[in-house]
């Protein structure tokens, strides 16, 4: 088994131990119920095990992995066409909340503008039949007249050098380890420049 093989005395001052298999965030749970002792000397475990639960409770329940990894492909210029339909699939979905949705939204606006096939209406349309007021709607238009291309200066998330598009494509050969921390944020070179001098 890839768990945890824990061992814990029944009782006090006995020999007789037991081996429990854990793999699980409910086992972790069920282990420091059942072992009074080790619930005595660790009761900050059983409040961490407590707030990792529910944190993942939250991630399933709505539905976050798959937002995460959606807005991940989008600051990495994934397919358009792929990234269209899961945030289609996701606009459809009732357990993504309304703050997941504009965020996709608003982050497909400014990610893909002026690419074909550039078409947030669609995206705005669904935020409306998902109930969504207009004035947070009126968010999408309002993020490309502060924000789009007409107004910023160079790239959205930096310059895109030779050196940087060969390093995403030996990078895309090799694949992710982690689909969710694909994103550098442009801030890093920032200060990696600032750091050097080259300002």
């Amino acid at each position: 088994s890839s768990g945890i093989n824990a061992e814990w005395p029944l009782r006090p001052g006995k020999q007789q131990h037991s081996t429990a298999a854990i793999e699980s965030i409910t086992d972790m749970k069920k282990f420091v119920d059942n072992y009074p002792q080790f619930k005595k000397f660790s009761g900050t475990v059983s409040k961490h095990v407590a707030i990792v639960g529910e944190l993942s409770r939250i991630v399933q329940d709505y539905n976050l992995l798959e937002v995460s990894e959606t807005e991940q492909q989008m600051t990495t210029q994934a397919s358009h066409s792929e990234v269209q339909q899961k945030i289609s699939s996701l606009l459809r979905n009732p357990k993504v909340r309304e703050m997941e949705i504009i965020r996709l939204v608003l982050l497909y606006c400014i990610c893909y503008e002026g690419q074909s096939g550039h078409n947030p209406r669609q995206f705005i349309e669904a935020m409306r039949n998902r109930g969504i007021s207009e004035a947070k709607c009126k968010l999408a238009t309002s993020i490309m007249n502060y924000g789009g291309k007409a107004v910023r200066g160079g790239q959205l998330f930096g310059e895109e050098t030779k050196i940087a598009m060969t390093k995403k494509y030996f990078k895309g050969l090799q694949g992710v380890e982690n689909i969710y921390t694909q994103h550098k944020p442009y801030m890093i070179d920032i200060l990696q420049q600032l750091q050097l001098g080259r300002l």
